[in-house]
């Protein structure tokens, strides 16, 4: 025998699939001025950071472009990608303000630092080119390279005060 689906159940499941079907709420004009806002807000930090902004400039004005043809969520998404750049810009520019001084400091100790040196370097590079990617990279393996380096020196200071490992 064939069930058949009852006339309110068959509308209930007509008006589900038509409810995902739909798109997402388009945003609106004030949500996508709000976000312009909170872009040029990220570009200004970065600048005041004395970051590099040419490359997130040209993506606010491809912002700005769609803005003015109403295409608020194309213009969101390039809002939000300037924002996770300035995230990530910031955060690569605090990892290197940080390791400048541990380095200058391993450095006077006499201690080799030649790979942190390069990635450090290597990441002061990336980050003047605007790729924010590469420099994190890079920023990462030298912070880890210096840890590890301060690490070991530290174990032998401590060895050498129990006078239980001579090296020098």
């Amino acid at each position: 025998r064939r069930q058949s689906i009852s006339s309110p159940n068959l509308r209930l499941l007509l008006l589900i699939l038509l409810l995902t079907l739909l798109p997402a709420r388009a945003a609106s004009k004030d949500d996508a001025y709000q976000h312009l806002i909170t872009a040029e807000h990220a570009i200004q930090q970065m600048e005041n950071a004395g970051l590099p902004t040419r490359e997130i400039q040209d993506t606010l004005h491809r912002a700005i472009q769609l803005y003015g043809n109403h295409d608020y969520d194309n213009m969101i998404i390039l809002t939000e990608q300037i924002s996770k750049t300035k995230e990530q810009a910031l955060t690569v520019k605090t990892t290197l303000d940080a390791l400048e001084p541990r380095l200058a400091t391993l450095r006077t100790q006499g201690i080799q630092i030649q790979e942190a040196d390069d990635q450090f370097s290597l990441a002061q590079t990336a980050l003047s080119q605007e790729d924010y990617p590469t420099a994190e990279r890079h920023a990462t393996t030298a912070q880890t390279i210096v840890e590890t380096i301060e690490s070991e020196s530290s174990l032998l200071k401590t060895l050498r005060k129990a006078g239980g490992f001579n090296i020098f």
